[in-house]
This record gives structure tokens, C-alpha cells and sequence, in this order.
């Protein structure tokens, strides 16, 4: 439980949410419907798989996806100095990276190598990029995450890859969830939302 919580603790050190959104997770027959209730752009997205838990050490939204950590992270396009406005997402998405990743070469103590490539999930540019750790690295390797561009902000999933295991398997997961993404530019109703799957529950 205590590496747990420290890895959680290490990851949050990413990302920031945006202080005026409000988050929820709702149980569902599948996992979790994620919520992110924003003023700018709000959206929800399917966390999926034969096991989910969500985890409670994380300040960030975090689960335990079929043995998995994933974790849900933000950060304001203005931290990192990148006008939304006449820039493509691509471009959004590489300032970031660079943005995240010097940051963590600080806590890691080395320039970190960064592999990084962009792909077209459901009709939205996503960068796909991961990392091998120099340390902190006894049972985690490396690093992936799939990030996107979301109203003012961008939504990253992140996960510690287990040593041995293939980072195929990771970015599969990652995809697929970002490929759920469903926006709105009014914040939704969690009452509503949340009384479909009540009620599938009480049909089932």
C-alpha cells in the first residue's frame, strides 16, 4: 500500500487540474462513467475492463483498470505557455510533452528519452509517448501516456509499466479509453447520468 500511495503521490506531481472543474465518477456495469464538469468544455469518459477500482490515494482520478494504473491528469494550456487560439492540436500536444518532461527530469535527476508519436483516436489528434526511468524504477520501468487537447486544457492518461510487460499492452488501454471522450459545452447532470445506470442495474 505504501509504494501505491508513493506512486500516486509521483504522478500527481504532473498535472494540475483546472481549479473551477468538478470531477465525478459514476459506478456503471462496465467500471466508472469519469465526469469533468468545466466552464469551458466539459466531458465524459468510459473507464472500461473486467476489474475497475477506483483508487483513493491519488489526488487526481485514479483506477485500477485489470491490474492497470491509470491515472486521469490536467493541465491549463496557459501553464505551459501555448495560446489555444491559431494553434493545431498537434502543436498544443508537443509543447506540453516538452513541458512535462523537462519538469520530470528534475525529480529523476537525467534528460529524460522521450519517444513520441501522434495518432487520430476517434477523430481527435492524441500523442502517444512513454519513457524509460533512469530510476525510481524497482517495479515500474517505464512511463506511457496518451494525451489530447480538451476546451483550454490537456487530459492525459498516464501509467507505470510493470517491469517484463509490453507497452503495447498500456497504450491499448489508454487509447481505448480516450477514444470514449464524449464533450459538451454545458456542464452535465450527474443526477441524470448517474439514474441510466440505476436503473440498468434494477432491468439487469
Amino acid at each position: 500500500m505504501l509504494k501505491r500511495t508513493l506512486l500516486l503521490t509521483f504522478l500527481t506531481l504532473l498535472f494540475a487540474a483546472g481549479a473551477l472543474a468538478q470531477q465525478f465518477s459514476i459506478k456503471t456495469d462496465y467500471g466508472y462513467l469519469f465526469v469533468q464538469n468545466d466552464p469551458v468544455r466539459s466531458f465524459t469518459v468510459e473507464i472500461r475492463g473486467k476489474s475497475v477500482k477506483a483508487e483513493t490515494e491519488s489526488e487526481n482520478p485514479a483506477f485500477t483498470i485489470d491490474g492497470i494504473l491509470v491515472q486521469i491528469v490536467f493541465a491549463d494550456t496557459k501553464d505551459f505557455g501555448a495560446p489555444i487560439k491559431g494553434l493545431p492540436d498537434d502543436r498544443i500536444l508537443d509543447i506540453h510533452r516538452k513541458w512535462e518532461t523537462d519538469y520530470l527530469s528534475g525529480p529523476f535527476e537525467a534528460q529524460l528519452k522521450v519517444t513520441s508519436a501522434f495518432k487520430t483516436i476517434a477523430g481527435r489528434s492524441a500523442n502517444i509517448w512513454s519513457f524509460t526511468r533512469p530510476k525510481f524504477n524497482e517495479e515500474f520501468d517505464r512511463d506511457c501516456f496518451v494525451t489530447v487537447v480538451v476546451g483550454t486544457h490537456v487530459m492525459g492518461l498516464s501509467s507505470p509499466i510493470t517491469k517484463s510487460e509490453k507497452l503495447e499492452r498500456y497504450t491499448d488501454l489508454l487509447t481505448a479509453i480516450v477514444s470514449t471522450i464524449k464533450l459538451s459545452d454545458k456542464p452535465f447532470d450527474i443526477d441524470e447520468l448517474a439514474s441510466k445506470f440505476r436503473a440498468k442495474r434494477q432491468i439487469g
